[in-house]
């Protein structure tokens, strides 16, 4: 006698691991191209600063750059983790956010005293402090996803707050007021 109850059961969980599976593999396509799109843009940011090379100072352009290989290194673990399914992998992504935000705060710190030194320069250190906000917060996204891997792999949390860094809004800035 046939058991239509199991057979459906079975088709059913059948269907379901299917379709988790095609959205797993959509997820990990689209991660691969957001860490494709974010390499060439952080190449077209390092042609450019070359470009610009008389300003700001290569220091300056060399510590964006190297921000850019610490956000695109944490995507491409984060992927990794989340398609192995490792919930260390994405813990060790997740203990990494301090390491851009200690980047970004030195590079703010830095383009500031650049500004403040020759304010002709404020026009571009902004601009670039913009591209660093933008590849601090690529980290942080990264992070968030370290985060659902971790939870979607261990069914456990990370601790309740993450190891952040970014001081920037704690920063202050000497003001002279000219008589």
């Amino acid at each position: 006698m046939r058991n239509w109850a199991n057979e459906m059961t079975d088709h059913t969980v059948k269907a379901f691991t299917e379709k988790l599976e095609a959205l797993a593999a959509t997820v990990a396509q689209m991660g691969g191209m957001a860490e494709a799109q974010l390499a060439d843009a952080i190449e077209a940011i390092a042609k450019r600063a070359i470009v610009l090379n008389r300003e700001p100072p290569i220091r300056l352009t060399q510590s964006l750059a190297r921000m850019g290989r610490q956000a695109l290194g944490q995507l491409k673990l984060v992927l990794d983790a989340f398609s192995d399914r490792d919930a260390s992998g994405a813990e060790a992504v997740w203990r990494q956010d301090g390491e851009i935000d200690e980047t970004y705060n030195s590079l703010f710190r830095e383009l500031l005293t650049y500004m403040m030194e020759d304010p002709r320069t404020i026009g571009l250190c902004t601009h670039l402090l913009f591209v660093a906000k933008n590849i601090e917060r690529t980290g942080d996204h990264a992070t968030n996803i370290a985060e659902v891997v971790y939870h979607m792999v261990s069914g456990g949390h990370l601790a309740v707050e993450r190891p952040k860094a970014d001081k920037t809004s704690e920063t202050r800035v000497p003001f002279e007021r000219n008589a």
